[in-house]
């Protein structure tokens, strides 16, 4: 794991380490929750007092089983529940900005490795600009100020994609031995809240992923190196490429 960490994809490595570790967790207490289900399903079943004068009725015992074993459906595949929501509002806000989700780009390494290659050409021009020539120095500082802000809207981008993946999986992973009060009426509501925040964490990553899938029409404008000679007195080159850059970082934030 150190070696992956000290790689390019060390953002994806960090991601793939939460990953594992919580379907570890999530494994751990499984078996946890299943007991903590069978003995909510038993308290509800005890608490209900029409039972004791004989008046319960078999379609309230049925609709309690079938209750506690949807219960137990949900904890024994909540892995694979939570697999699906994460992919599909991550595919639903790529398919709203009309890029195809396949591949693997969207990955947070590969996400900031386009904000270096989109900078390749700036920093290309800042590397072949010398500041001795005439209008070299504002020439340079243009270069600069729009590719420390192209990457540091990529950077804010990125930060955040890495950080929601990790508290869904985190949250969704823990999140199971909450599950099982949803058997009892009383503590349906700490289910009710346990979904409520994975579908959170969902529609956040599938805004953060339209987002994304815009940059990629934003950041071409910060490519295009104005062929016009420039000097101190010129500022529209300048402003052309910081405006594409803010517009990058405010889309980030």
């Amino acid at each position: 794991m150190q070696d992956g960490f000290s790689s390019s994809d060390f953002l994806t490595e960090l991601l793939k380490f939460f990953q594992e570790h919580c379907i570890t967790g999530f494994l751990a207490l499984q078996p946890y929750a299943w007991q903590l289900c069978a003995v909510l399903a038993i308290i509800d079943l005890c608490t209900t007092w029409t039972l004791y004068s004989g008046e319960v009725r078999v379609s309230a015992l049925i609709s309690r089983a079938i209750k506690v074993t949807f219960f137990l459906f949900l904890i024994l595949n909540w892995d694979k529940i939570n697999s699906a929501i994460l992919v599909s509002f991550q595919y639903a806000g790529l398919t709203a900005a009309g890029v195809s989700p396949s591949g693997d780009w969207i990955a947070p390494s590969k996400l900031l490795q386009q904000g270096f290659d989109i900078v390749g050409d700036l920093l290309k021009g800042f590397q072949d600009t010398s500041i001795m020539s005439d209008g070299g120095l504002g020439k340079c500082l243009m270069y600069l100020l729009a590719t420390v802000i192209t990457l540091a809207a990529f950077f804010f981008i990125t930060l955040q994609v890495l950080i929601t993946k990790i508290e869904f999986n985190v949250f969704a992973s823990l999140g199971v031995i909450l599950l099982p009060f949803g058997a009892i009426r009383f503590l349906a509501f700490l289910f009710q809240r346990t979904v409520s925040a994975v579908f959170a964490f969902g529609i956040k990553l599938m805004v953060l992923y339209f987002l994304i899938a815009l940059f990629q029409s934003l950041a071409g404008e910060v490519t295009r190196i104005p062929a016009q000679r420039f000097v101190c007195r010129d500022a529209a080159p300048l402003a052309l490429l910081c405006s594409h850059g803010l517009s990058l970082l405010a889309a980030a934030q």
